[in-house]
């Protein structure tokens, strides 16, 4: 069994690129492969983006809010402003957008980032994307991925 454990901040341009790689990896072997995502923000618009994404994950639509985040990137990344577009993509991602004006206000879902920040600190985090797989530190996703297939290779050989 791997035990992924992914620090993201989705202003990171790379973090799209890193969920993919893992949602591939995870198809190829979904019975070994459990996956737990933190977040860490490294800056207000980032927190701003990342209580968005805990409030569609607590209305359990962590992967259609993401992917259109992700799909999206080009069109709020320069923005200073993202509220707007960030309540476009949730409609989209189909939130009930009443609850989700009360989520983003919440102290339970900003005490919930910060806690999964404060972890990362302890861990050692310092970039996003960072993993630890089975407990090993992988920063980057050119390392994710030669990691996984590390760990494919492994997989293979016991088969």
């Amino acid at each position: 069994e791997l035990k992924i454990i992914q620090f993201l901040d989705f202003e990171s341009t790379e973090v799209p690129r890193g969920e993919h790689l893992i949602y591939k990896y995870m198809q190829k072997h979904p019975t070994e492969v459990f996956l737990q995502t933190r977040y860490f923000p490294q800056d207000d618009k980032s927190m701003l983006i990342t209580i968005y994404v805990e409030c569609a994950n607590r209305q359990k639509k962590f992967r259609p809010f993401t992917a259109l985040l992700f799909e999206r990137y080009f069109q709020w990344v320069g923005l200073s402003g993202v509220t707007p577009i960030l309540k476009t993509i949730a409609g989209d991602a189909g939130l009930d957008m009443a609850e989700l004006k009360v989520c983003v206000k919440s102290l339970d879902v900003t005490t919930t980032v910060m806690v999964d920040r404060i972890y990362g600190e302890s861990l050692f985090v310092r970039t996003t994307p960072s993993y630890f797989l089975n407990g090993k530190s992988v920063v980057g996703v050119d390392a994710l991925e030669k990691a996984l297939q590390v760990w494919d290779d492994t997989l293979t050989q016991d088969e």
